[in-house]
């Protein structure tokens, strides 16, 4: 599929299509069956879901259903939102803080007072 549509890209997927095709997952929504073309015109809506935590999917994949309803697809606004993007971010922020909190419990060792009685 990913071959249909880069060949040649839309300009908005040319960077990920000069890249590394193999991460993904990619979800990707066409008015006909894109996969019995040779190339695939916009407008589409194709959404990279490699650098997405995993725990966001269910919000993006909500996102991406309510954007498929829009009468143009391709321009994402459901998609791309500061919801979102704070989502993502929060997750990611939090997938680093609890092994980071983790490594300086095991490093620190701080006695209460309670602790020796």
């Amino acid at each position: 599929m990913l071959n249909h549509v880069c060949n040649p890209p839309a300009d908005s997927i040319r960077q990920l299509c000069d890249g590394d095709l193999s991460r993904g997952p990619y979800i990707f929504t066409y008015a006909s069956p894109a996969s019995s073309m040779d190339s695939v015109p916009p407008p589409f809506l194709f959404v990279d879901l490699s650098d997405v935590h995993e725990q966001a999917f269910g919000e993006l994949i909500a996102a991406f259903r309510s954007q498929v309803k829009r009468d143009d697809i391709s321009d994402q606004a459901r998609i791309r939102t500061l919801r979102l993007t704070i989502l993502e971010i929060a997750l990611t922020a939090a997938d680093w803080v609890n092994p980071v909190e983790k490594a300086i419990a095991d490093i620190v060792h701080s006695p209460s007072a309670d602790e020796n009685k």
